[in-house]
């Protein structure tokens, strides 16, 4: 064969693959581009929202959020998912300044104006929830869902009570919650301070264990008698020239007066953390689901 004819042959299957591979690479950039842009879609984006929001990661989902309301700044379902992701992200200053935002194209929807007043709610606003729920336009049980969560939040049983929980206003998971809730809150027993120093006046720790502090209490005790019993031995012996005796009365006087003022403390405490209980509660119902 001629070299000539044989190098001729060449360059056209050259040219001729050149051309296929092209063709292939063009097919595949432009598939892989609208694959691309289907994954930024709305429907895509909206089930990657879902999917950030269930398994917790409410800043990323409300991310997300914001960019579909940029593109649709009037649709009410999304602006109620990015406040409840603001909420359930604890991110309560961001929420509650978009929330206003909604509000100043008049008054919104239902479920916006629900995740409005738990913001405000939250955020321990008590005067802008009232103020709120008062307007013209905010519905009977829409007033008395916000005012209970307001309530409960601030631990008012008083208030807890005007507000009627077998009415169609609340589910029955909120009877369940609210009932609960209120009957501990109006049965909770408080240490009194006063009773717990009169008790560690007289025998020494006792006040910390009627507060609940029993290695505490009985420490003090072992303490202030020991101290008191080694000051006694050494006045027993050499009087009132006892340096010993001096020494350990000291010690005893001080673990004594530190005894009482620790069972103020220790009562004062137990009190604290039965409302800290009772809060963190109402928070996590208050905080979470939509």
């Amino acid at each position: 064969m001629c070299p000539a004819s044989l190098a001729s042959r060449l360059l056209k299957f050259v040219l001729l693959s050149s051309i296929v591979f092209v063709f292939f690479a063009c097919a595949l950039t432009n598939q892989m581009q609208a694959q691309e842009r289907d994954l930024f879609d709305r429907k895509h984006t909206e089930q990657f929202t879902q999917y950030l929001t269930k398994t917790g990661q409410y800043d990323y989902a409300a991310q997300e959020l914001e960019r579909l309301l940029f593109l649709d700044p009037q649709n009410d379902s999304l602006k109620v998912q990015l406040l409840a992701n603001y909420r359930l992200g604890r991110n309560l200053h961001t929420g509650l300044s978009r929330a206003e935002d909604f509000l100043k194209g008049g008054m919104p929807v239902l479920p916006v104006r629900k995740e409005y007043v738990k913001l405000l709610a939250l955020n321990s606003q008590e005067r802008k929830v009232y103020t709120f729920l008062a307007l013209e336009g905010i519905e009977i049980c829409e007033r008395e869902q916000g005012a209970m969560q307001m309530a409960s939040l601030l631990q008012d049983w008083k208030s807890m009570q005007h507000y009627d929980l077998a009415s169609d206003c609340f589910s029955n998971r909120d009877r369940e919650f609210y009932s609960d809730i209120l009957y501990r809150g109006l049965h909770q027993k408080h240490k009194s301070p006063i009773l717990a120093m009169g008790m560690s006046a007289i025998v020494p720790g006792s006040g910390k264990v009627y507060a609940r502090e029993w290695k505490d209490g009985i420490m003090s005790f072992i303490f202030v008698a020991s101290m008191a019993w080694q000051s006694y031995r050494g006045f027993k012996r050499k009087g009132t020239k006892s340096v010993y005796g001096w020494v350990f009365g000291g010690l005893a006087t001080g673990f004594y007066c530190g005894n009482i003022y620790g069972s103020h403390k220790a009562a004062r405490l137990y009190n604290d953390q039965q409302k800290e209980q009772l809060a963190k509660e109402i928070e996590a119902y208050v905080y979470g689901g939509f």
